[in-house]
């Protein structure tokens, strides 16, 4: 039996896209395993995995 999936649409700066698709290509990993892993971590963290904050400069 496959798995059910659900489809993710985001937009990008194509210049980020391409910079960071070079990498998962290196790295052997999808896009969509890399949201994948995104989304494990987000459920696991129950939030965000790392630290998102304004710099200091724009306080």
């Amino acid at each position: 039996m496959k798995k059910r999936t659900a489809m993710i649409r985001a937009r990008t700066e194509p210049s980020l896209k391409k910079k960071a698709e070079k990498i998962l290509h290196e790295l052997g990993i999808s896009a969509s395993d890399a949201i994948n892993i995104f989304y494990n971590q987000i459920v696991i963290h129950e939030g965000i995995p790392f630290d998102v904050s304004l710099a200091k400069d724009d306080r």
